[in-house]
């Protein structure tokens, strides 16, 4: 099998930096999820005690807040069947996102018996982490410094 020059030019479609410049219109339509960065982009999360199912769990939480919902959210069977899981994984990811002061665990409230609505999940706290992260970022010279400001942020407990 011979490859031609034209089948390896990679992103020749893009028309421009736009979500549907990018990735067209059928795909675009599907809707997408704006993430930080930081978040994406940053080998020290791992070190700072986020394991790769945290950080899976993490971009799944935050695709599903939008402009509609204040707050995510989807039961633990959903994020289960969203990250290739266990519900009982992703109830357990989800109590050590909250250890690690990622996120809010805003519990529901049995409304019958057998009825119970699923969990909201509140960022105030990641977003402070990447608040200061931001503010930091532009005062550093080096990435070594960014990242140690990621690392120390990213392990603190309020």
């Amino acid at each position: 099998m011979t490859d031609t020059n034209d089948s390896l030019k990679p992103n020749s479609k893009i028309k421009d930096n736009s979500m549907k410049g990018k990735f067209g219109p059928v795909v675009s339509r599907k809707g997408f999820s704006q993430l930080p960065n930081i978040l994406t982009q940053s080998p020290k999360l791992l070190h700072a005690g986020m394991k790769p199912l945290h950080i899976t769990l993490l971009i799944k939480l935050l695709s599903r807040w939008n402009g509609d919902t204040k707050y995510p959210f989807p039961s633990y069977s959903k994020i289960a069947r969203d990250i290739g899981t266990t519900p009982k994984t992703a109830w357990k990811a989800t109590l050590e996102l909250e250890a690690m002061h990622i996120l809010t665990i805003k519990r529901s409230k049995k409304e019958k018996e057998v009825q119970r609505k699923s969990n909201r999940y509140s960022f105030d706290k990641l977003l402070w982490k990447l608040e200061k992260i931001a503010e930091r970022q532009t005062a550093l010279k080096s990435n070594a410094q960014v990242e140690e400001v990621i690392y120390s942020l990213f392990k603190a407990r309020f």
